[in-house]
């Protein structure tokens, strides 16, 4: 059982990664000899200076100093909050909240035909400095469901 007030953890930061995307990390606390099994909460939001509580926690029990925040809507400004958690469930205090805002969507794809078996295609580079990964899709109809077809095989190459 965990005797001490937790510190809250310290050196929260927010990257937007994508349109629908936001990574965070912090620095992780040093738990008192009494405290075991330290995990983390983060809380969100898209209101500046919100209350955390049950219904805007985001993700609970996390055992790293890091979480990716997906599915969000882009050219959008999310707050967030972390807290360390012992496992009796004693919490610490919250880490001042910090915000981030998902990119604008890729919209200049560009295609060129050259040859009668090429497409060239070609977009702006993300300019974020996370990891970025491109998913492209093919169809001979203008709606299509987006999906994965085995036997499909592309050289990407972002000019």
């Amino acid at each position: 059982m965990c005797r001490h007030s937790l510190s809250a953890p310290v050196g929260l930061a927010a990257t937007a990664s994508s349109s629908s995307a936001v990574g965070l990390s912090w620095t992780a606390i040093t738990p008192p000899a009494s405290c075991t099994n330290i995990t983390y909460n983060v809380y969100g939001s898209t209101t500046g200076g919100f209350v955390p509580s049950a219904s805007n926690q985001i993700a609970r029990g996390l055992t790293g100093s890091n979480f990716f925040n997906t599915g969000l809507q882009a050219l959008t400004t999310y707050y967030y909050a972390v807290q360390a958690v012992d496992r009796m469930a004693a919490s610490a205090a919250i880490l001042a909240q910090v915000s981030a805002s998902t990119l604008a969507p890729e919209t200049a794809l560009t295609a060129v035909a050259t040859s009668a078996n090429e497409i060239d295609l070609s977009w702006p580079a993300s300019t974020t400095a996370a990891p970025v990964t491109y998913l492209i899709f093919r169809s001979t109809t203008p709606s299509f469901a987006h999906r994965h077809q085995p036997g499909w095989h592309y050289k990407i190459q972002c000019i």
